[in-house]
């Protein structure tokens, strides 16, 4: 709506470009939630049995590192010099 991308655009498309095997365009919609995904994936399972969380989940200081990296990425993205103005959601298509 404000022609920005948020640090979310492109997550569904990206997802679905990993259900199918394209990396590279999942890469191209979201990168963090392709680098952030697998993390996602290792503290479910690790619920889903009822083993401890890893560390960085309860550390005092996770919120404040998830929030720094979310702005930096919100800046990265929505820069329109290169390289960073191709890390907008479907910058490459």
């Amino acid at each position: 709506m404000l022609g920005v991308d948020c640090p979310g655009c492109g997550s569904l498309r990206a997802l679905s470009d990993l259900v199918h095997g394209d990396v590279l365009g999942a890469l191209d919609h979201n990168a963090l939630m392709v680098l952030v995904l697998p993390f996602l994936v290792l503290e479910l399972g690790r619920w889903a049995t009822n083993r401890p969380v890893g560390w960085w989940v309860g550390h005092r200081y996770t919120p404040v590192a998830a929030l720094v990296v979310l702005t930096g990425w919100v800046l990265l993205r929505n820069l329109s010099m290169y390289p960073m103005g191709v890390l907008g959601s479907g910058a490459w298509a």
